[in-house]
């Protein structure tokens, strides 16, 4: 790579291994945070889910938040510490995967996928789910429920946790942006615009579908949907700049 630094903005907060490894190849990353999530607590939605734990259920998540509200808000652990243990998870991969095992038995997870489409399809071809309990937020996407719907399965939604815009004005020119949704992406071209030349790196596809509703600028999709990629095709990308 020439001996030269880029400066990057990432629209959320990032783990400082990640930041560390990137400067070292003189990608020089800055976090903000354009979005935050806060957990929806309702006593009469904290009984229903409680009551739901001691059954038998498909159980869907797409995002950590929506993992972290059910098990930190509305699933205490029994005495052996397991959660839910009839419940049978489809989840997004990567984050949402760690996550998930974190709360519950590795064993409880069906199937995964890095879309929520490519999930649906999942429990369409399951062939045994005529019901899903989905735990989202309340921004989430129409793809998956309305795959499970179309092919007869019931879809229980639970919102237990909202997405909030939290906009900050930024002036700075930066070599290129990371966006991790498309309501970060709605929330950073709220107060700003960017320089022709700012490449834009997104997390997935429906992220860089989101971008693309803003700008024409460059656009690189992560070879796959973590933190950890999303770095990794900023620094090889830069690298052959």
């Amino acid at each position: 790579m020439p001996n030269e630094n880029y400066s990057i903005l990432s629209t959320k907060p990032l783990a400082d291994s990640l930041i560390a490894e990137a400067n070292r190849y003189g990608v020089h990353i800055r976090c903000e945070a354009f979005i935050k999530t806060l957990p929806v607590i309702n006593a009469a939605m904290q009984q229903k889910i409680k009551a739901l734990a001691n059954t038998s259920a498909y159980v869907v998540f797409t995002s950590t938040s929506g993992v972290l509200a059910v098990a930190n808000h509305y699933l205490p652990a029994d005495s052996k510490g397991s959660k839910a243990p009839g419940w049978k998870i489809f989840c997004l991969e990567t984050a949402t995967l760690q996550e998930v095992q974190e709360h519950f038995s590795k064993e409880q997870v069906l199937a995964t996928a890095g879309y929520g489409k490519h999930l649906a399809q999942h429990i369409i071809q399951h062939g045994k789910v005529d019901k899903v309990l989905f735990f989202c937020g309340n921004q989430r996407r129409d793809e998956l429920p309305g795959m499970l719907r179309e092919n007869g399965i019931t879809v229980e939604e639970y919102v237990v946790y909202e997405t909030i815009a939290t906009p900050v004005k930024d002036t700075t020119h930066y070599d290129g942006i990371l966006f991790f949704s498309p309501s970060a992406v709605k929330s950073f071209f709220s107060q700003n615009t960017l320089a022709p030349s700012t490449v834009c790196f997104a997390i997935g596809t429906t992220t860089a579908d989101a971008l693309r509703a803003f700008t024409s600028n460059k656009i690189i999709i992560s070879t796959a949907t973590s933190a950890e990629q999303m770095v990794q095709t900023t620094v090889s990308y830069f690298e052959q700049y």
